[in-house]
């Protein structure tokens, strides 16, 4: 996988042939719960050849959290997947942020550079780097994109055999500038504070999980500090987190029904209680 950049270059194509085939498969194939798992599998563990192209992929990441995380019937195994692949959104995201701010500054220096002595700098280019936590050490390890793999989305369109498809946000901005909108930002906010209520951290595997999801909430409430979390939808979740399938021990669930209202006012102190202060205040 990670030779397909240099064994099959993107040449006049605006989307590379392999991330095409890629985004067909899961467009035609994403209906079958295996074949979705395989092909989010791919994206995650090779995400630095995905991040200059996530705006094929993203939509379709996001629609799924819901359908692998979720259900009280999920396996371990895709439970974890679906933390993982809103985490890959996450930390793209906070990428993107990065690179948008360190652009300007390295503009505003060589300007500056060009002003006091013409010449007497040498042609090296700065060094991008990405400040700032990630959820992860192997994730932000692999989101760091290759050399030369930013600019594989932003060539000049030409006509292919594939069918090209489109995705909400693709058609307006550049594949290397997308960013998910308002409502993907609140669901995957809103995922992640399911899914931490719902895992019941019972043993060391699903423990690391749970722990897993309260700081992926932590870092997504960064990256989208206007994201709006709703209490009455938080008050909702902490009344049925006991179904009747489950025997989870009501101190286990307060407990865990605060940590994530902790994270949440951590991060929103003021912007939360603003916003819901009808409903805390009853």
């Amino acid at each position: 996988m990670p030779a397909l950049p240099r064994r099959l270059p993107p040449g006049d194509f605006r989307i590379p042939i392999w991330i095409r085939y890629t985004k067909k498969i899961l467009v035609e194939e994403g209906h079958s719960v295996p074949n979705l798992i395989h092909i989010f599998q791919l994206i995650v563990r090779h995400s630095d050849l995905f991040y200059s192209c996530r705006a094929q992929f993203v939509p379709q990441m996001v629609n799924s959290l819901s359908r692998l995380g979720l259900p009280y019937t999920t396996t371990p195994e895709n439970r974890r997947l679906a933390i993982e692949l809103a985490g890959l959104v996450v930390a793209w995201e906070k990428q993107r942020q990065n690179e948008m701010k360190v652009s300007p500054d390295q503009e505003s220096h060589g300007k500056t550079g060009d002003t006091f002595s013409t010449g007497s700098f040498g042609g090296g280019e700065s060094k991008r780097t990405l400040d700032g936590p990630s959820f992860s050490d192997d994730l932000s390890k692999r989101v760091k994109v290759e050399s030369g793999l930013q600019s594989l989305c932003v060539m000049s369109p030409s006509t292919t055999s594939i069918p090209s498809i489109e995705t909400p946000g693709s058609t307006s901005q550049a594949d290397e500038e997308y960013k998910p909108n308002a409502a993907m930002e609140e669901m995957i906010i809103n995922f992640l504070i399911r899914v931490a209520l719902v895992i019941e951290p019972k043993d060391k595997e699903t423990n690391a999980m749970y722990k897993q999801a309260l700081e992926l909430l932590s870092l997504a409430l960064e990256v989208w500090p206007n994201a709006n979390v709703k209490f009455n939808y938080l008050e909702k979740l902490l009344n049925n987190l006991q179904p009747s399938t489950q025997s989870k021990d009501p101190a286990t669930a307060l407990a865990q029904g605060l940590d994530v209202m902790n994270k949440v006012l951590e991060k929103q102190p003021h912007l939360f209680i603003r916003n819901n202060i009808n409903q805390i205040s009853q």
